[in-house]
């Protein structure tokens, strides 16, 4: 049925098992209105309802109507509408909890609806590459094939937020039958196994994951690799709240966003490997419009763009980088490797790496909207490789430094910090700005005196003091000289940081011959001397 460019009523009605491209059931267009009373879509090939250029549809809440079971060669399998947002008022629908699968965008709809054909689950699911999309999802014994059909049945909300797991493996549409990209709903997370082995791939054709205006959307333990989209290669979420965590995104490729693309969101991403993906414009790593940002501990290395910004872009919002590491980052013309803008925007790098990123103005603030604050970074070129015009704000602030700092690279690159980086505990516990509390770390978060600048914190090395003496990394027990030993024997330890400690002298049987310590020791080496009497 098509109606175009007029008010239609439609009531008591069955229209199912019809054929079209577009609205195999009811296509409106040009600014035509549709209502339904009492009307029953199924079945239909080409879509339930397909409205565009104004159309608009209104439903009786008292006779109510029914769409499900239709289908289309995309998103929107019912119902799909390109114009205004509607209100859906229904007794039954294919889904109670719409997906975009069957109502597409799920921004243009609003929704009554009291039945679903397909139950859906208010539970945890479960997906591997072994399963088969005919369990029922509920535990790793029975797991579905797809991602896609998880999502499509999973139930959340803010009181009862749930998770899809996923087994180690590749999801892609060669190998699992995987649709991309998969719409993530709101206050579900998407859970891997493990971030190096749970993988999602878009085999150079597909973006990856949509975060369409949903709240509390999360990603966690995944890689993401051969993306492909105009903007976002792996990711796009607009309009959004979201949380990504333990992932890495790969080899993936956009016009715009290389890895991730974010507009008008707020997000928290952390732990985040983003390396070697790619645009033919700009920002080979994340493009960041409108949006408010905190990475923490994320390294951006050898994303690639053909015109500028190598690793990100920020036009208009602001973004934070804790703990971060970028390097390698490299554009055509070796031209703002890092960030250029022309744009509005406030980004903030605290204890953070900014290295080998090419030699031409790897860093570039073209607008006096643009605020630019360094704490406690180590940036090639120090405040001198700077370009910004005069107007530009830039906060140059204490324990920025410009030396190289030495990861321990080899191959595969290994961006820890070797012991003589200077980078090592060089960092800040506490960081207030703008009345806003940015960082405010407790001990347990970082090794040895302070913490490290970059994205890793350094296992092995040692920190130094503010009198340049070496600070140990770990509690450490060394042996005991000379052993044998007569009349007394030196026992050196080292304490990481201020803790309780405890030395006793045990025989060779275990008892205990005597307590040397019993009480807090502070930072650093130690020593006490043992006669074999005390």
């Amino acid at each position: 049925m098509v109606i175009v460019d007029s008010e239609v009523e439609l009531k008591n009605m069955l229209i199912e098992h019809n054929n079209a491209t577009t609205g195999g059931g009811v296509f409106g267009s040009d600014s035509a209105k549709v209502r339904f009373s009492a009307v029953t879509i199924r079945q239909n090939t080409g879509g339930g309802i397909y409205l565009q250029n104004h159309a608009t549809a209104s439903f009786d809440s008292v006779q109510r109507s029914n769409i499900y079971f239709n289908t289309l060669y995309k998103d929107g399998w019912d119902l799909y509408n390109d114009s205004e947002p509607i209100t859906v008022i229904l007794d039954t629908f294919t889904v109670k909890y719409p997906v975009e699968k069957y109502a597409f965008p799920l921004s243009n709809f609003s929704f009554d609806i009291r039945n679903g054909k397909i139950p859906q689950a208010e539970a945890d699911l479960y997906v591997s590459p072994s399963g088969n999309d005919q369990n029922d999802g509920l535990s790793q014994q029975t797991p579905f094939k797809t991602i896609t059909k998880a999502m499509e049945l999973i139930f959340a909300d803010s009181l009862r937020p749930h998770k899809i797991i996923l087994a180690d493996g590749t999801y892609s549409t060669s190998l699992t039958g995987e649709t991309f990209p998969i719409f993530i709903k709101k206050y579900v997370t998407i859970t891997g196994q493990s971030q190096e082995g749970t993988i999602l791939d878009g085999e150079n054709t597909n973006q990856l994951i949509l975060i369409n205006h949903v709240k509390q959307a999360g990603m966690q333990n995944l890689t993401l690799t051969n993306g492909q989209s105009n903007y976002g290669g792996a990711l796009k979420a607009l309009g959004s709240v979201f949380n990504i965590d333990h992932v890495t995104f790969t080899n993936n490729n956009a016009l715009k966003g290389g890895a991730m693309y974010v507009g008008s969101s707020q997000g928290r991403l952390s732990h985040l490997i983003i390396q070697g993906n790619s645009v033919t414009s700009i920002a080979g790593g994340l493009y960041v419009e409108e949006s408010d940002l905190e990475l923490e501990r994320v390294i951006f290395a050898n994303n690639y763009a053909d015109n500028r910004c190598g690793a990100f872009l920020v036009n208009s919002g602001k973004v934070t980088f804790i703990h971060n590491t970028i390097t390698g980052n490299t554009t055509k013309n070796d031209r703002y490797g890092v960030f250029y803008s022309a744009y509005p925007g406030n980004l903030i790098f605290e204890n953070t790496i900014i290295w080998n990123n090419g030699t031409n103005k790897p860093i570039s603030a073209r607008s006096a909207e643009t605020t630019l604050t360094f704490f406690h970074t180590d940036l090639e070129g120090g405040y001198e490789g700077l370009s910004a015009v005069s107007t530009s704000p830039i906060n140059w602030l204490e324990g920025n430094k410009d030396a190289d700092p030495l990861f321990k690279g080899g191959e595969p690159f290994d961006y820890n910090l070797t012991a003589a980086s200077p980078c090592v505990d060089r960092g800040a516990t506490f960081f207030v700005w703008e009345n806003d509390t940015i960082l405010n770390m407790t001990d347990d978060e970082y090794q040895g005196n302070a913490p490290d600048m970059g994205a890793l914190e350094s296992e092995f090395s040692v920190g130094i003091d503010p009198n340049g003496n070496s600070l140990p990394k770990r509690l450490a027990l060394y042996q005991n000289y000379p052993n044998p030993f007569n009349p007394s024997t030196t026992i050196k330890f080292a304490v990481a940081k201020k803790t309780h400690v405890k030395l006793l002298i045990l025989d060779i049987l275990g008892r205990k011959v005597a307590t040397l310590i019993d009480k807090i020791e502070t930072l650093g080496y130690k020593k006490i001397i043992w006669t074999g009497k005390n």
